[in-house]
């Protein structure tokens, strides 16, 4: 074999290398759900419940169902808070450790890949929830869940400032104050950048 041929040889040895380190860095990104406070205690029962969540859940299942299929993750971000927890202040005790109130609705819970615990409105503040991503290495995070003008806002707020490309259904939302909905998503949509569609039928 003349030098030239070992040369180009070696060219494409390194070349199809890199590129095969490529297609394995594709493979391990695995697009994510968030699921915020689909828990008890805003769903079902407690002293912040709030039931119209549920009539969202059939469209969330429906979104999680399909898309599990295509290799999505599902992340659950979830109020636990010490009964002395100063949030108590501006809202009434919720979601105390341990409690019933924590724990996932059952129609959600068999799809759970993550659980992560949280204190204040953004599932990220004092939370694992960063590292998970980046473990992850998402494209896409869908986010669906409770409440679109607090916890749901103040989240997809901080995945737009790590520059994660966000998507939001309209149909897997619900504020605790309806009369801030549309306020709130032009925020999402036009201040944070976040992609907002009408249904999870749309993704």
């Amino acid at each position: 074999m003349s030098l030239l041929s070992v040369k180009n040889t070696l060219s494409r040895d390194k070349y199809s290398t890199g590129r095969n380190k490529m297609i394995i860095m594709e493979e391990r990104m695995t697009n994510i759900i968030i699921v915020v406070d689909a828990t008890n205690g805003f769903c079902k029962e407690g002293a912040i419940v709030d039931k119209g969540i549920m009539q969202n859940v059939p469209n969330m299942v429906n979104l999680i169902k399909r898309k599990r299929l295509l290799g999505y993750k599902m992340i659950v971000v979830a109020d636990n808070h010490k009964p002395d927890d100063l949030e108590f202040q501006r809202f009434p005790k919720h979601c105390i450790i341990g409690t019933e109130e924590t724990k996932v609705i059952d129609e959600l819970k068999e799809f759970v890949d993550y659980y992560v615990p949280k204190t204040r409105y953004s599932g990220f503040y004092k939370t694992n929830l960063a590292k998970i991503l980046e473990k992850e290495k998402p494209k896409e995070v869908i986010v669906i869940g409770a409440w679109t003008d607090i916890c749901v806002m103040f989240t997809i707020a901080d995945l737009c400032n790590r520059d994660y490309n966000v998507v939001v259904p309209r149909d897997c939302i619900k504020a605790r104050d309806m009369t801030k909905t549309e306020m709130c998503l032009d925020i999402i949509e036009n201040t944070l950048g976040a992609k907002l569609v009408e249904t999870q039928e749309e993704l």
